[in-house]
């Protein structure tokens, strides 16, 4: 509402809710919705792994909501049985959450969190339970690489869907520019490839349109084949960027 009645262009490299499809004429982003992360998962875990009951810890935020939605919509709609737990973001104790999930004796877990450090508490306490049972994690996991590292025995086998990194000599210039000021590489570079795309996107809108935003809003769902750090971008005219995730596993802490 605020956006609309301003009349300014909402840009994004991150939101990645399903609700904002299609929402306003000035919302546009070149990070795709979350609705292909949990279809993607769904139909892995229904017609690669044959699960037919997932159990499912999520956190009460917005994007780990979107994921379950979308997640679950696909998995029934396939046959699929899915139970879930709940936890408000200042949770640290899971334990019982996922006593109970144990007890429903399902096929998988699907970890869902909004930041990896509750995921980490989630780990050890479902390690310490000697819980042996397959696993499947948000991007938001899957796209840190010291908690891929430091659980690397946990997560071994486990599921993920990401926007897949590019590459190309774009992307490789905005890595090696990053590496040499901060000293290290790129973290979320699925999330960092798109944030460095987004600049450069809004740049073209203005040299294209000037300083207008309804005219900035509508030039940006005409995007298409642009060529981004992040690949090829199109967006479509319900704002989304064309294209999502795909499956990932974590092998040896990778």
């Amino acid at each position: 509402p605020v956006v609309e009645a301003g009349q300014v262009a909402l840009f994004s490299p991150a939101a990645s809710s399903p609700d904002l499809t299609g929402k306003s004429r000035f919302f546009s982003r070149d990070y795709p919705s979350d609705s292909s992360q949990g279809i993607v998962l769904a139909n892995a875990a229904y017609n690669i792994k044959k699960w037919k009951k997932v159990a499912i810890i999520q956190e009460q935020k917005d994007y780990p909501l979107g994921i379950f939605k979308a997640f679950e919509a696909q998995f029934k709609s396939l046959g699929g049985m899915v139970v879930k737990e709940e936890f408000v973001p200042s949770a640290t104790d899971f334990r019982s959450m996922l006593a109970k999930l144990k007890a429903a004796k399902p096929d998988a877990l699907f970890i869902i969190v909004q930041a990896s450090p509750s995921a980490d508490r989630i780990l050890k306490q479902f390690a310490d339970l000697k819980w042996k049972m397959s696993l499947m994690v948000n991007d938001v996991v899957a796209g840190d690489s010291e908690i891929i590292k430091n659980q690397a025995k946990v997560l071994e086998g486990a599921l993920s869907a990401e926007f897949p990194v590019g590459d190309n000599d774009k992307l490789k210039t905005f890595m090696a520019s990053y590496k040499a000021k901060y000293g290290v590489d790129v973290p979320y570079q699925s999330y960092a490839q798109t944030e460095y795309d987004a600049v450069y996107i809004v740049r073209d809108a203005l040299i294209a349109v000037g300083n207008d935003g309804a005219k900035i809003a509508d030039w940006l769902k005409t995007v298409k084949d642009w060529p981004g750090a992040s690949g090829s971008v199109t967006i479509g005219v319900d704002g989304d960027r064309v294209g999502g995730h795909v499956l990932k596993v974590t092998k040896n802490g990778t």
